[in-house]
Order: C-alpha cells, then sequence, then structure tokens
C-alpha cells in the first residue's frame, strides 16, 4: 500500500521533472525555430504548423537519451533539497523511515525513465529517423543552399566505387554521384536513382581519360539505365543508417553479420550497440548520484554548489562515455572496455559517497 507521503513525494518530483522537460523542449523549440526559421518558409514548399510540430517532436525524441537523465538529475536535486530544507525529511527520518525507503518513489520513477528509454531506442527514433531525413532534405532544398558534408562512399558488388553527396530518402535517389569503374572510366550523375530494378541516372556525364591523361567528357545523357550497375540493398541501407537511427534489434544483427572479423566495423558495432543498451541506466544513476548531498543535515544546505557539481559531473560522465565511445569505435581500446569503464568509475564514486553518508 502507498503511503501517504509516498504519494505527496512523486507528485511533486513528477511535477518538477515534467516541468524541466517542457521548458527543455520549449527552449529547444524557440532556439532552433528563431536560427532556422527562413528554412521554414520557402517560395515553393510550405510547412503547415502540424509538420513543423511534427518535426520538433521527432527531435525531441532522438535526444531524450540525455534529456531525461538531465530532468531527472535536477528533479531529484530540486525535490530533496526542499524536502529537507523544510524539514519534511527530517520528521520522517526521526519516525524510523530510512534512508532507501525515502527516497524509493525517486528510484521507481528513474526505473520507468530507463523503461522509456529503452522503449524509445527500438521504437521511436527509428520510427522517427526517416521523417527527420524527409523534413530536413525538404528544408534544404527549398533553402537552396549547399551544406557542406562528407562524401559517402559505398563498395559495388564489381569491386568499382560509387560516391555521392548524400542521399534524399524523399525520392529514393542519391544527388551527386560518382560510379568509378576504373582510373579512366567515370560516370557522373546529378542524380542516381537506386529503388528501381535497374539503377536510372539523371543527367549523366561519362568521363574517359584522353592520350595526355586528362580526364573530357565523352558521353552526356539526360537519362541513362545502369543494368551492369548492382547495388546491394543492404549494404546501402547499412552506408545510409547511422547507429543513432538503428534499433537495438538492427544493431544487434549488424553485430551478428561483422562478429568473428576484427575490423573497424565490427568494433563500431558493438561499441554502438554497449553505448545504447548503457545509456538509459544513467537515469538510475542520475537519481542516485545526489541524493548523499542532498540529505544532509546542516543549517547552511549548499543548493546552489549541489546544483553546480550536479550538473558538472553530468557533463563530465557524458563527455567521458562519449570519448571512450569513439576509442571503443577506432580499436584503441576494446568495446566492452570502452563502454565499462566510465559506468565503473562513476557508481565507485558514488559508492564511496554513501558510504561516508553513512
Amino acid at each position: 500500500m502507498v503511503k501517504i507521503w509516498e504519494r505527496y513525494f512523486l507528485k511533486q518530483y513528477l511535477a518538477i521533472l515534467f516541468l524541466i522537460l517542457f521548458c527543455f523542449f520549449g527552449l529547444f523549440v524557440i532556439v532552433d525555430f528563431a536560427s532556422h526559421a527562413n528554412l521554414f518558409r520557402f517560395q515553393r514548399i510550405h510547412f503547415t504548423l502540424l509538420e513543423i510540430a511534427y518535426y520538433y517532436g521527432c527531435e525531441f525524441a532522438n535526444h531524450l537519451d540525455v534529456l531525461i537523465p538531465l530532468a531527472l538529475l535536477i528533479a531529484t536535486i530540486k525535490t530533496l533539497t526542499t524536502l529537507n530544507t523544510s524539514n519534511e525529511l527530517t520528521a520522517l527520518l526521526v519516525g524510523g523511515v530510512p534512508l532507501h525507503r525515502l527516497v524509493r518513489p525517486f528510484l521507481i520513477v528513474g526505473l520507468l525513465g530507463t523503461a522509456v528509454l529503452y522503449l524509445n531506442t527500438q521504437f521511436l527514433q527509428p520510427l522517427t529517423a526517416t521523417s527527420r531525413k524527409v523534413l530536413y532534405e525538404q528544408r534544404k532544398t527549398g533553402s537552396h543552399k549547399h551544406t557542406l558534408t562528407n562524401v559517402q562512399h559505398l563498395a559495388v558488388a564489381d569491386n568499382s566505387d560509387l560516391i555521392y553527396h548524400h542521399y534524399d530518402p524523399t525520392s529514393n535517389r542519391l544527388v551527386d554521384a560518382y560510379w568509378i569503374r576504373s582510373p579512366s572510366d567515370i560516370f557522373h550523375m546529378q542524380h542516381l536513382y537506386t529503388d528501381m530494378t535497374v539503377p536510372l541516372g539523371e543527367h549523366v556525364k561519362h568521363l574517359t581519360r584522353n592520350e595526355a591523361g586528362q580526364l573530357i567528357p565523352h558521353e552526356f545523357n539526360e537519362k541513362r539505365e545502369f543494368p551492369e550497375l548492382t547495388i546491394e540493398s543492404s549494404l546501402l541501407m547499412e552506408n545510409l543508417n547511422v547507429a543513432k537511427e538503428l534499433s537495438l534489434t538492427e544493431l544487434w544483427k549488424r553485430y551478428q553479420k561483422s562478429s568473428g572479423t576484427h575490423s573497424e566495423k565490427a568494433s563500431t558495432a558493438i561499441s554502438d550497440l554497449l553505448f545504447k543498451v548503457s545509456m538509459p541506466w544513467l537515469s538510475i544513476l542520475a537519481i542516485i548520484a545526489p541524493i548523499p548531498f542532498c540529505t544532509t543535515h546542516s543549517r547552511t544546505l549548499p543548493i546552489f554548489l549541489i546544483y553546480t557539481v550536479g550538473l558538472a559531473a553530468f557533463l563530465t560522465f557524458f563527455l567521458l562515455l562519449k570519448a571512450f565511445l569513439l576509442l571503443g569505435q577506432r580499436q584503441v581500446l576494446s568495446p566492452f572496455v570502452a563502454i565499462g569503464v566510465p559506468f565503473l568509475l562513476f557508481t565507485i564514486i558514488i559508492y564511496r559517497s554513501f558510504r561516508k553518508m553513512s
């Protein structure tokens, strides 16, 4: 049976938690929309209010893995320090309620947050990834601005190379593509459609090398089919989908496909999988970490210092985890060591804090 004080704690905690999430989302929308307002108003493409709301909803889901733990951290500090300064915690402790029982409502919310993050990682993020790409392509197309990005490379079945600027999901085509059959035989296509039985290129320019060693245009076609160009859809999708946009099951399949090899691709697959499996548990760490400092009995509780140290520790942990993730992907460290060390380090620090408190 839920006690009255537990319901009171949950009410206070959830109110602050949802307020913080709402403020984070509102601030993000205001800043992003103010920076890119002109991209939502084109002469050729007009976005409705519903489409803009859907776009920012997708963006919000894409950043939940950081926003929920951060909101839980701030809500925990705010709730516990408020209860501490009003002597409500002291009254319950004197009344015989142990500390681990007092923080149980917070841990329950943390477990729910962990479950939400797992569901978001498995279902929502992959679902919204395509929609975000479509809206982004429409924004970029309508703005007539060329964004400088790295070119993408795809190995073709006949050992030739396909290089392209980016993939347009609205029309399933590669933009500004080069098919390099050999150093002396290159096709340049403004658009290459890959969703057809036979790949179709638009504005195709065939470049060949002359006797002087110079690449010169040999042939030009408005449209041309390439029956000899075999693009495996699985390799193309694997090349297009980044790890952040893949579900846990897709990452597991990618890992199984590349396991047994010692390539950077295999290390990247297992590192990404371990990162996405571990990140939801940051919600629990974000709740447990500030408890010893927020429940200290003192006439002058250093609330500002607790907020400062808590936010700094959260940022440090997240950046450290990202840095170790990169080390695991680049095979500098074992992926298990790269992802496990930051969590183990901060768990030891939190455990020592509880030992000192007790």
